[in-house]
């Protein structure tokens, strides 16, 4: 009698898990589905580590079969799953999750715009590898990215990158256009080290006040044969204005952008530790920063998390007892890549990140969510036609609450 229970138990659990294709035929229609509300990864072939995500739900037509590995088309795109992300298009679906409740917040993040600078060809490396060459963006591109920042990202405050200056001033003729395009509201800082290369903050004014911006003066040393700050960090304080324009809670935003080469290991752990030395003694002497706990560190770090080259500022990045904790999740598979790379162009680099104070009422406890949002969604299936217009980045945000503020 128990082994008869145990039996109908099991086919009573079988008969409960979704429906996985495991023998599909190619040109069958399924559904592609993840747990992971961010959407399915799918990459450029069974072999490339790199990924974009697909919304869940996407009806897709199988083009091809290899192993546990399924080659998927949909709205003109192609890409590889494996097959548990791959379900029966009659399998039943769960009632999908109550919306969330409603709560205003305000979006903040970062974005490479790979060589932001009238004078410069774009595509490096690429073109070196047979790739294609970008000219200088057009009115039209500057108003493509200004339509990104205000309508599909709905950003309030970005942390951008490579962004070019006039000679040691702290004014760009770029981010001038850009802001032309955004409208009189929008506002920015930018540093005057870096030359063509610099960290800039473009925030709207509506929606955030500027307390305070500082550009620091870090030693540039030379680790690993290379500077470690040929563009220095962007510190700037901010308080939110609710839609009535009250003043609502603060928060630090400090900007990076770190020496270019992924197998700098060492260089980029100096650079974080300078700057984590520099951010304890601001938030200890300087008046505006002085018991200020609500911080976001975030930009370029051109270093992977997930890579062979462990930097020490991952986890436990410490300033003044903060306890920074990096908004990406533990495992790479779950983190896009933030940069298209190689030939064919794919998104295959992650190196752009948004570290959060997470210790004795930190910022962890205004944000919305736990882990930083990277724009995929915003790829076409060209991924060149986003190169050439746009940028070879990715943008990557989180969503801060407007609340009162508590320190």
């Amino acid at each position: 009698m128990k082994n008869r229970f145990l039996t109908l138990t099991a086919l009573t659990f079988l008969l409960w898990l979704p429906q996985v294709i495991l023998g599909q035929n190619v040109g069958d229609k399924a559904r592609i589905e993840s747990t992971n509300p961010k959407g399915v990864p799918v990459h450029a072939s069974a072999t490339d580590n790199g990924f974009v995500r697909w919304v869940n739900g996407t009806l897709v037509k199988i083009v091809s079969i290899d192993g546990k590995w399924f080659q998927v088309s949909a709205e003109g795109k192609e890409g590889w799953v494996t097959k548990n992300y791959v379900f029966n298009i009659d399998g039943v679906d769960s009632d999908p999750e109550p919306p969330e409740a409603e709560v205003q917040f305000y979006v903040v993040g970062t974005w490479n715009l790979e060589w932001f600078d009238d004078a410069k060809g774009r595509g490096f490396p690429e073109y070196n590898q047979h790739g294609p060459k970008y000219g200088p963006r057009t009115l039209d591109d500057f108003k493509t990215i200004a339509g990104i920042i205000t309508n599909q990202l709905m950003a309030k405050i970005l942390v951008l990158d490579e962004i070019n200056g006039l000679h040691d001033q702290a004014s760009s003729m770029e981010m001038d256009r850009l802001i032309s395009c955004l409208g009189t509201n929008w506002a920015y800082q930018l540093t005057r080290s870096g030359g063509a290369q610099r960290v800039a903050i473009l925030y709207d004014s509506a929606a955030a006040r500027k307390d305070l911006c500082v550009e620091l003066n870090l030693p540039d040393e030379k680790v690993e044969d290379k500077g470690i700050f040929e563009r220095q960090p962007l510190v700037a304080k901010f308080t939110f204005l609710d839609g009535k324009g009250h003043p609502k809670n603060d928060l630090v935003v400090v900007g990076v952008y770190l020496a270019s080469g992924q197998d700098l290991e060492k260089n980029h752990s100096r650079a974080m530790e300078l700057l984590r030395e520099d951010l304890k003694a601001r938030f200890t002497n300087e008046p505006l920063l002085k018991g200020e706990k609500d911080v976001l560190v975030m930009g370029d770090l051109n270093a992977d998390r997930y890579d062979k080259h462990a930097e020490d500022f991952w986890a436990n990045y410490d300033a003044d007892g903060l306890q920074f904790k990096t908004m990406s999740p533990e495992h790479g598979e779950d983190y896009p890549p933030t940069r298209m790379a190689g030939v064919p162009l794919f998104p295959r680099s992650r190196i752009d990140y948004i570290l959060a104070s997470g210790k004795d009422g930190g910022i962890l406890d205004e944000l919305v969510q736990w882990t930083a949002h990277v724009h995929t969604e915003l790829l076409p299936t060209d991924f060149n036609e986003f190169r050439k217009h746009v940028s070879d980045h990715i943008p990557v945000t989180v969503r801060v609450k407007v609340v009162q503020d508590d320190d």
